[in-house]
């Protein structure tokens, strides 16, 4: 595909370059857009308030405001990391207040028979990150695979 004309001034072509460049700078949003179920609007989070952006004339209606994430006997909301909608939009899950609580490490080998990858053995770190429980294993027998100890 040829996208500049022989006859095509240099600046003409610099601005071409410069316009599929920035459109490809915001190709990938760093979160993704949640839609609403009619996908006439969607969903943000903005200063700690989930938000609904209605389309095309993106008016901005507040859906959960702060005051409603604050929990009984505290005076500051909670932080909102992200959160999802029912399917029929009518309740929402909330992810908030993490905490790491264990970590799994995997190991993999090559089946010799069918190039795949098989599980070897599953590692799990508590929340300190350097207390590992018992190292699981697994081998493989034909189409199955057995639990070593």
């Amino acid at each position: 595909m040829q996208f500049f004309r022989k006859k095509t001034c240099p600046a003409y072509q610099i601005i071409i370059v410069f316009t599929v460049f920035s459109l490809s700078l915001y190709a990938q949003p760093g979160k993704p857009i949640k839609w609403s179920k009619d996908g006439n609007s969607y969903y943000e989070l903005k200063d700690n308030e989930i938000i609904r952006v209605s389309l095309p004339d993106e008016k901005r209606t507040v859906i959960i405001p702060n005051e409603k994430l604050i929990p009984s006997g505290y005076s500051r909301p909670l932080f909102v990391r992200s959160f999802s909608f029912s399917a029929d939009e009518q309740k929402i899950l909330i992810y908030t207040n993490t905490q790491k609580v264990w970590r799994y490490v995997l190991s993999y080998s090559t089946s010799a028979a069918t190039k795949r990858s098989l599980l070897k053995s599953v590692t799990t770190y508590g929340s300190d990150d350097a207390t590992a429980l018992p190292v699981q294993s697994f081998g493989y027998q034909g189409n199955k695979a057995t639990l070593e100890e």
